[in-house]
């Protein structure tokens, strides 16, 4: 597998679909979201946003996502978000530059639009280091809205700044589902405010698929009845990064306990390396919301994967 951090980067450009910033006075110490240690001034329109790390600006339809990476990650991002690998992301690149945001920090800005059905979107997309953490920063709103030019989403991501890291209890509790058995994993990061990554192995960065990952992320959607819960399901297995010669072993749709549930389980070759993977998804299907489990690991690291995946998948609850 390639580098888990482009692939999570890539994971987040695709999920992401609003995000925005405004003009702000650089503060001494811009407000953090809990959980986080990226900060930023956001604009007297915006709150923080519900389901997501960042903030929203529901009646312009803008936004803003703030995801933290490990130091290492930027050069990866740095190397990787170029014009025609944002174009596979649906992002079309104006211009990309570095951005100043002071002596210790090393930052670059890509600015683009990105179609989403008829709808056109302004984006922005910063990329910083202060050394210690990579933050990166999705600013979106719909083309030519008021307030949302270059000029103010600059300035508002000038204010940017970074503190110590919070504890991982403090980054647990910002997210909006609770985690129960780990089933022999551990907790490397939580990112974007409602999804954490989690790793067996002594490794915190994790490269060419070289230890299990399990990724657990919750959205807010009402999918009620079968037929619509498996075709969720199927197209957010699909939207799996950097696969190809997908293999589908299994899909199924169950009920656990009075709540739905479905799984698929397949292999796949990594376009970059050719190795042969093992992927499995699981979803949970609340009243109101989901919650979603994604394994990837080598094929031969499968083992009792399935079966540790399903007990983390049984303690996940919703609610803080």
């Amino acid at each position: 597998m390639a580098s888990l951090l482009p692939r999570l980067v890539m994971m987040a450009l695709m999920v992401v679909a609003g995000l925005s910033a405004v003009p702000a006075v650089r503060a001494a110490e811009p407000p953090f979201l809990p959980g986080l240690s990226i900060g930023l001034e956001p604009p007297p329109s915006m709150t923080p946003a519900g389901q997501f790390s960042g903030y929203v600006d529901e009646s312009a339809g803008a936004s803003i996502i703030i995801v933290e990476m490990p130091a290492e990650a930027y050069a990866d991002i740095e190397k990787g978000f170029n014009a025609e690998a944002l174009k596979g992301q649906g992002v079309t690149v104006r211009k990309r530059a570095p951005f100043a945001l002071g002596k210790d920090v090393k930052a670059f800005l890509v600015e683009g639009t990105q179609k989403q059905g008829a709808a056109v979107f302004d984006k922005w997309i910063l990329v910083a280091t202060n050394g210690k953490t990579t933050a990166l920063v999705t600013v979106q709103a719909p083309a030519t809205t008021a307030g949302y030019d270059s000029a103010t989403v600059e300035k508002s991501l000038k204010t940017i700044a970074f503190r110590a890291p919070p504890g991982v209890d403090e980054q647990l509790a910002s997210l909006p589902f609770r985690l129960g058995e780990l089933a022999g994993f551990r907790i490397v990061r939580v990112a974007t405010g409602n999804s954490v990554l989690m790793t067996q192995g002594p490794k915190d960065v994790v490269r060419e698929a070289e230890q299990p990952l399990v990724i657990v992320s919750s959205g807010e959607a009402a999918i009620p009845g079968t037929l619509e819960q498996d075709r969720f399901a199927k197209q957010a297995f699909s939207t799996l990064p950097g696969i190809a010669n997908l293999a589908i072993q299994r899909i199924e749709g169950k009920d656990e306990n009075g709540v739905p549930m479905h799984e698929i389980v397949a292999t796949a070759d990594d376009v970059r390396t050719k190795q042969r993977l093992f992927l499995m998804q699981i979803v949970r299907f609340e009243r109101s919301n989901y919650l979603r489990l994604v394994v990837m690991a080598r094929e031969n690291q499968r083992g009792d994967l399935e079966q540790r995946a399903r007990t983390i998948a049984a303690g996940l609850s919703v609610g803080s």
